[in-house]
């Protein structure tokens, strides 16, 4: 929350054609500093004295708009991000809820985890990764969102998990339209997507098989007489 209010009165003095308070917010910056992450060099879910360490739903909202607060280390706090938190589970990318290494339980932050991953932690950083000009991981979770996130269309009106969560197509929309940040080159993870192709074809091939191995010969519809053993 500081981070967003921090970058809205960053954002609000831009569009006001007003200089931003540089220095302000550099002293800010500076407070933060004491109470980060000593393992990661991330900010802390909370700002408290026992923050409980970085976690990937606050860090994917912090992401998002810390390029705002601090454009010449918002580059080095992405590569951070990125190694603590971003991973493939199962053929898929995803945002973990803990650090690499660290179990824990989801809560209404992050939502039900699956292998550690938050899905609400994902979607947001869609919007983090254009923010951040991360444009192949942009691209991974956005498709990721059209193949499982349920959409269903009607009357060129579109809804993810079938309609019945507004919350996430709040934060999907918000997210695709977000800025695209200055294109940086970063490795990224790739969806197994040949693997899934290949799980949902499957069953349908063995359908097929199951046919053909249980299909009777055809016959010219002549019947054979049975053969009859000769008299004595």
């Amino acid at each position: 929350d500081a981070v967003v209010a921090t970058a809205a009165v960053v954002a609000a003095h831009r569009a006001a054609g007003a200089e931003p308070p540089t220095a302000a917010v550099a002293r800010w910056r500076d407070r933060l500093d004491r109470v980060r992450d000593p393992a990661t060099g991330l900010l802390a879910h909370q700002l408290s004295a026992d923050g409980g360490g970085p976690r990937g739903s606050s860090q994917a909202i912090v992401q998002t708009f810390w390029p705002d607060v601090d454009p010449d280390g918002a580059a080095e706090q992405w590569r951070r991000f990125r190694d603590t938190f971003v991973v493939r589970e199962a053929g898929l990318v995803g945002v973990r809820e803990y650090p690499r290494g660290v179990a824990g339980v989801g809560d209404v932050d992050s939502g039900p985890l699956l292998l550690g991953v938050s899905l609400s932690a994902s979607a947001v950083t869609l919007a983090a990764a254009r923010r951040n000009g991360d444009l192949d991981l942009a691209t991974s979770l956005d498709r990721e969102a059209e193949c499982f996130g349920l959409p269903l269309e009607w009357s060129s009106e579109r809804w993810f998990a079938l309609g019945q969560l507004p919350v996430g197509d709040a934060f999907v929309a918000w997210a695709r339209t977000v800025p695209l940040g200055p294109t940086t080159p970063t490795a990224t993870l790739h969806p197994w997507w040949g693997a899934y192709l290949a799980a949902a074809l499957l069953p349908g091939a063995l359908a097929a098989g199951f046919l053909l191995a249980t299909r009777r010969p055809r016959t010219n519809g002549t019947a054979t007489p049975p053969s009859s053993s000769p008299t004595r």
